[in-house]
Order: structure tokens, then C-alpha cells, then sequence
């Protein structure tokens, strides 16, 4: 009967992981293939090869690309084009399949690293379940299929804050400055860098930003006519477009403009005050006790995006760092308020919500790939485990699921989904600030990895 079970177990483990490498080599199945994305960031780095502007669309227009798809604006900071310079140099579909094993290359290392840091052991179920987690939130197939830089930004904060930890601070400085090209997407974690240094007056994580700000800004020295059109020109017709024109921003001030166009940009910015606050109040009463913790983490995962004014869904990314501040978080408060806040609002996000209103022959992927990753993790918990955990996952599947079918199947709205993730991560923000102010309050948070 014992070995019944086992079995029984086992194949349910293996049937959930092999329906994630399926889903995934369906979404990729066309990776050599032009997307919008991807061709934007290549096309630039063509551009800089043959000495024309990749933010001007008469001239990176000019570049064949197969297929005879138009490059989308370039948008990012002109060192991104410097880094895709080698890809640019490469034929369209050779660079676009090294940059997917790249991207995956770059999501182990991460998947590796966040499993470390949330005490599990390095074997292989548990990377399996990890890797299944992974690849059941949208932004990570979806920005695998389209050639995103968001892996280079994510890569960035965990070899960043790895860094932290180990005490290694000027490094983490330098390296987190990789993650700029997509500024708005680190500019969370350079605020938790500062009080950082203020709080321990050690500066060597503020110097090491510094440097490698500087090591940027020599980087584009070269190019420095198209920083200089970048940010007087670029970046702000890029805003203006967001809040105007590109209804898949996932964003608060997309969201208040759309509800509120008078009053939006002072409301948002009364929304980013407190957002910030709250952060740095609970980064303070955190960061006394422990540098670079879990809970320090997930804050500023949450501060970034919530502050941030462009993102779409594969920003959303960043959102995989709350694995291990999840569990974390479970094994020191397994069905507390806090818990089941945190676990709500990020179940939201992940299962689809932050993808763009989505197509209907996607819709199977979007709402089962949760459920499999539930039974995969059932399947592997003992008998008291698995009655620890039916409320968490009852809120699961309450929130998740019927957030999911109530506002993008039924009604299939841009505006209430961004609404929905922008109240799903002020839910996580509240909820790692409850669990920490309540818990000083209780006594040290030094256990706190």
C-alpha cells in the first residue's frame, strides 16, 4: 500500500513537470522567429554597427530584418543597443536563438540561487518545483518567446543581493547598475542600497552604484549625442505614450488617469509617497537586525513596481523573487493574516493576471497551469503538511481563479486587470510591513534570513 502511494505520487510529480516542458516548448516553439520585441533590441544593435541612430525610425528602418517585420521603437538606454551590438552582428534568427539560450541560462542561475535562499536543498525535486513555479507565471514564457532584456535585469538583482548577503557590498553596487537597462525596474532596490549604507554608515554599496554608474555613462561615451536624445527626447515621449496610448501598462498612474485624468499625476504621486515610506519605515526596523534579508526583498520587489511608471507584463518578472520571501515567510507564520494576505495577492499575479487581456486559445495554460503546480506540491507533502496548507490554498484559488475569470475571461478589461495587480501588490507591500512591524513589536526579527 506504502509503495502504492509512493507510486501514485511519483507519476502525478512527473505527469505536473512534464506538462510545464511541453507548455514551454509550445510557447517557444517559434523562437528563431521575428517579434516585435526582440527585432527592436537587434535592429539597434545593427544600427550602431552601421552608424546610424537606432532611436530614429527613417533610419533603423532601412535594416533588413526576415520576414520583412518593422523594428519597434527602441525606447531603452543606448547602452542596451552597445550590448546587443554582438547579436547585430549576427544573422536576425542566429541571434534571436542565442538569446533564448541565454535567457535560460540566465533563469537557472536565478532559479538556483532564490532556492537557495529559501533553505531548500539543492536536489532535483525541489528545482523541479521550482522551475514548475517559474513557468506558471505568464511573464517568464512570455518573455522567453519574445527575446525580453527582463532576464538581465533580474539576473542583475540576484547576483546583487547575493552579494549583500555575503557582506560583499561594493560589488553588489556595481553589479545591481547592470540591471539599468531598464532603469525603472532597479530603482526600488537602489533606495533599499542607500538606507542600507545610512543605517550601517558603511558607503560601500553607495560607492560601488556609483562606479558602476559611472562605468556606464563611459561605456556611452562614444554614442553621447544619442544619451543626450535618449532622455530629452526619447524617455519622455515614451511616458507620454504609456499613460496615452499603450493600454497593456501595468501601472498605477495608467490606472488613476484612466478612472481620474485631472487629478492622476498629483493622486499618484500621493500613492508612490506612501508606497516609498512604508518601504523605508520597514527596511529600517529590518535592516538593524539583517542586511539583504527575505522580507527586505520582497518590499522592494513590491516599491519598484508599484513606483515605476512604464511596465508591461514581462517587467512583471520581477516577480519571482517573492519565491523564496514566500517561503520564508510560510515556514516562520504558516497561516497567519499576513500569510494568507501575501499569498493572495501574489497569486493574482500569478496565474496570468499581468498578461495583457488574453487571447482565448491561451486560456487553458493560463488557468490550469496554477492547479498543476498546486497537485505537484501536494503530491509531495506529508499528511499534516497538506492540512497546514488547504487554507492558503484555498485563498489560492479564490483569489487567483476567480480574479482571473472575473476580470479577463468575463470582462476581458486592460484597465480593471492593471487595477487588480496594482492593489494586489500594495496587498504584499502591507503584508510583509504587518508581519515585520508585528513581529519587532513581539521581539527581534534576527531570525529573519
Amino acid at each position: 500500500m506504502q509503495q502504492r502511494q509512493t507510486m501514485v505520487r511519483q507519476t502525478i510529480f512527473f505527469v505536473g513537470a512534464l506538462f510545464f516542458v511541453v507548455s514551454l516548448l509550445y510557447k517557444i516553439r517559434g523562437a528563431a522567429s521575428a517579434t516585435s520585441d526582440f527585432t527592436a533590441f537587434w535592429a539597434a544593435g545593427r544600427a550602431l554597427n552601421s552608424g546610424l541612430d537606432p532611436y530614429q525610425p527613417h533610419q533603423s528602418l532601412g535594416i533588413l530584418i526576415p520576414g520583412g517585420t518593422s523594428p519597434f521603437p527602441f525606447l531603452s538606454p543606448i547602452f542596451l543597443a552597445e550590448l546587443m551590438a554582438p547579436l547585430g552582428a549576427m544573422p536576425f534568427h542566429m541571434a534571436k536563438i542565442l538569446w533564448l539560450l541565454l535567457s535560460i541560462g540566465m533563469a537557472a542561475v536565478v532559479l538556483v540561487l532564490l532556492l537557495r535562499w529559501s533553505g531548500i536543498p539543492p536536489r532535483w525535486k525541489p528545482i523541479v518545483l521550482g522551475a514548475s513555479a517559474m513557468l506558471s507565471f505568464n511573464p517568464t514564457p512570455f518573455s522567453l518567446a519574445n527575446g525580453q532584456t527582463d532576464w538581465v535585469v533580474l539576473l542583475a538583482i540576484v547576483i546583487s543581493w547575493h552579494l549583500l548577503r555575503e557582506r560583499r557590498d561594493f560589488w553588489a553596487g556595481v553589479v545591481l547598475c547592470c540591471g539599468a537597462v531598464n532603469p525603472q525596474l532597479v530603482v526600488g532596490f537602489g533606495l533599499y542600497y542607500v538606507l542600507h549604507a545610512v543605517v550601517r554608515r558603511d558607503w560601500r554599496v553607495v560607492a560601488g552604484m556609483t562606479v558602476g554608474l559611472a562605468a556606464l555613462f563611459c561605456a556611452t561615451l562614444p554614442y553621447w549625442k544619442y544619451d543626450l536624445e535618449w532622455v530629452t527626447a526619447v524617455l519622455p515621449k515614451a511616458q507620454l505614450n504609456a499613460l496615452l496610448e499603450q493600454p497593456g501598462q501595468l501601472t498605477d498612474i495608467r490606472v488613476l488617469t484612466t478612472f481620474l485624468p485631472g487629478t492622476a499625476p498629483v493622486l499618484a504621486a500621493a500613492l508612490d509617497a506612501f508606497v516609498v515610506a512604508l518601504g523605508l519605515v520597514t527596511w529600517w526596523l529590518v535592516e538593524r537586525e539583517t542586511a539583504g534579508s527575505l522580507p527586505a526583498l520582497g518590499i522592494a520587489t513590491a516599491v519598484t513596481l508599484l513606483i515605476s511608471t512604464f511596465a508591461f507584463n514581462q517587467d512583471y518578472l520581477l516577480l519571482v523573487l517573492l519565491i523564496p520571501v514566500a517561503v520564508d515567510l510560510w515556514q516562520r507564520s504558516a497561516g497567519s493574516p499576513p500569510w494568507c494576505l501575501l499569498l493572495g495577492g501574489a497569486a493574482v499575479m500569478m496565474s496570468g493576471v499581468t498578461g495583457f487581456v488574453i487571447p482565448a486559445r491561451h486560456l487553458l495554460f493560463e488557468v490550469v497551469a496554477p492547479l498543476v503546480l498546486i497537485v505537484m506540491v501536494l503530491s509531495q507533502m506529508s499528511v499534516m503538511q497538506r492540512r497546514i496548507a488547504v487554507l492558503s490554498i484555498v485563498v489560492y484559488l479564490i483569489v487567483a481563479l476567480g480574479g482571473f475569470v472575473g476580470f479577463v475571461v468575463v470582462l476581458r478589461s486592460n484597465v480593471l486587470q492593471a487595477l487588480l495587480v496594482v492593489l494586489a501588490m500594495l496587498s504584499v507591500e502591507v503584508a510583509l510591513a504587518w508581519e515585520i512591524i508585528i513581529r519587532r513589536a513581539a521581539g527581534p526579527v534576527a531570525a529573519q534570513r
